[in-house]
């Protein structure tokens, strides 16, 4: 009798080569969902890889004691108006002339082609139903083992209606129920706030210390590396190794550290960076000139109303990086420049605090955002 032969090595699956990779105009809940475990594996030695659109939309490469585990994480944001059901799990696409295979369920399945054990986990934006609930919690915790008798009820009726359904490796929907987890992220903007929330501790415990709008440009060329790392089209250049996250956070951070003794040449460098003509550069080096000598005195004659403006000014802003990484806004540098200076001019006019500073006060405090890495004019690049 011939002996079935071993299975390749995660590592030695040449990508898929049907479909291409997906052409996105920006980054999506997927890049976030790489980021949230890169932030996880900076403290997780046992994450030893994120790899983005690889094998799957993310995959996961964890440490053993002797081998490797993968996890291979489908992510699904808004594409279902409706709670995921098991019906929804198990519905194929009537659209295609070889429907089978298609369905959430037998595409997580087909990815267990590997020698290495394999888990699996369905990140979705809208809730489960009751009967798939089980799902939900952490795979051997405490938890889960509680609903033995409803995952073996839902195990069973998986298997009975995906007969058919085998991986490569020759795992059906029983296997895939005892190895599954669902995770529900409602909104990308609970995801960002929970990464967000994370990442600052984890920078803290690493001895990085950075304002808060930093932060979030510092969590964004995050996300922008997954973004870049998802476009790639060799398997290599797809993965994000725990040792390269921390040397590329370490530089990241020293970048922003050394704002302080540079004198406004990062905001000019941002403002070149855009194609903003020499006039405009020489204007805002005199406004973030006057605002850095208007905000020392203000901190002290009224700090609440600095908090309150420069708040404002910060998540606005942070909005508007956002839509235009992702795609929302198609500006151009001088575009995306007058974007900014209208919206200030909207705060300066519907803020008591704001009308209080003046217009030139915040546009002194945008430029120096600038100066220390907390704003731009560009799409976020690495």
């Amino acid at each position: 009798m011939t002996e079935k032969p071993q299975p390749p090595s995660i590592h030695d699956i040449p990508l898929p080569t049907t479909g291409g990779i997906p052409a996105r105009k920006g980054m999506d809940l997927q890049d976030h969902v790489a980021a949230s475990y890169c932030i996880e594996m900076i403290e997780e030695e046992r994450i030893k890889e994120v790899w983005n659109e690889a094998h799957e939309d993310v995959t996961l490469i964890w440490k053993l004691e002797a081998s490797e585990e993968v996890e291979f994480i489908q992510v699904k944001g808004t594409e279902y108006d409706q709670l995921w059901s098991f019906s929804l799990l198990c519905q194929r696409d009537s659209s295609v002339r070889e429907p089978v295979g298609t369905s959430v369920f037998e595409r997580s399945l087909s990815r267990h082609a590997c020698s290495e054990p394999c888990r699996f986990r369905i990140v979705t934006s809208r809730d489960v139903k009751e009967e798939l609930r089980p799902l939900t919690h952490r795979l051997n915790g405490e938890t889960r083992k509680q609903f033995e008798k409803e995952l073996d009820a839902l195990s069973q009726k998986l298997v009975g209606k995906m007969k058919e359904a085998l991986s490569p490796s020759g795992s059906d929907g029983a296997y895939w129920i005892s190895h599954a987890v669902w995770q529900v992220v409602h909104t990308l903007e609970v995801l960002k706030a929970q990464s967000m929330a994370d990442f600052e501790k984890k920078l803290e415990k690493l001895g990085y210390y950075l304002l808060s709008d930093q932060r979030v440009e510092l969590y964004q060329k995050l996300v922008k590396k997954l973004w870049d790392a998802a476009k790639e089209e060799e398997l290599t250049k797809k993965k994000i190794r725990r040792a390269e996250l921390l040397d590329w956070l370490s530089k990241a951070v020293g970048y922003f550290s050394t704002q302080g003794v540079l004198g406004g040449q990062r905001m000019k460098e941002k403002m070149q960076a855009a194609n903003l003509p020499q006039d405009a550069i020489a204007a805002a080096t005199e406004s973030r000139m006057r605002y850095r000598a208007a905000a020392l005195t203000a901190r002290y004659s009224a700090p609440s109303a600095v908090v309150s403006v420069e708040g404002e000014m910060s998540a606005r802003l942070s909005t508007m990086r956002a839509r235009l990484d992702a795609g929302v806004y198609d500006d151009d540098g001088p575009s995306f420049y007058s974007r900014c200076l209208d919206t200030l001019e909207e705060i300066h006019q519907n803020s008591g605090p704001a009308r209080q500073f003046g217009l030139d006060f915040l546009h002194g405090c945008m430029y120096s955002m600038m100066d220390r890495c907390a704003h731009r004019l560009v799409r976020v690049s690495q």
